[in-house]
């Protein structure tokens, strides 16, 4: 069985704002009613402030999104550069474990040494200059 609060003491009446509240919190618990916003003061300024923060929390969450699509398509990118052919040069002729097929490297050391290789089926082909 359900006890139901009873009104508030005398006392409350010499303070209206008081007595009110607890009005209203027994209405409350007694489920006989609910508090009308209106009725409490500053509640119409806090709704407002925190619809605002709703608002700004949105508009954030769609410039992240506008960010993070921003920073995926620059990471597609840079890993399409990175995945085209490279050309390399040296003063000596290329090492065997550097670069992939289709890569260029020329030997800049001057004179007879100088040629153009071509990475060919893992190995660096020298080509004619």
């Amino acid at each position: 069985m359900v006890q139901k609060v009873p009104p508030p003491v005398g006392f409350a009446i010499q303070d209206p704002v008081f007595n009110r509240w607890l009005l209203e919190l027994v209405n409350i618990l007694n489920g006989d009613g609910t508090i009308d916003p209106s009725l409490i003061p500053g509640f119409n300024t806090l709704q407002n402030e925190i619809d605002a923060l709703n608002t700004l929390t949105t508009q954030q969450q769609q410039q992240i999104g506008f960010l993070t699509a921003l920073v995926n398509q620059q990471q597609a990118s840079i890993t399409a550069l990175l995945a085209r052919n490279q050309v390399y040069n040296g003063a000596t002729g290329p090492s065997v474990g550097l670069g992939v097929d289709g890569d260029w490297y020329y030997n800049r050391a001057g004179g007879a040494g100088s040629r153009l290789y071509i990475r060919v089926g893992g190995a660096w082909v020298a080509q004619a200059i």
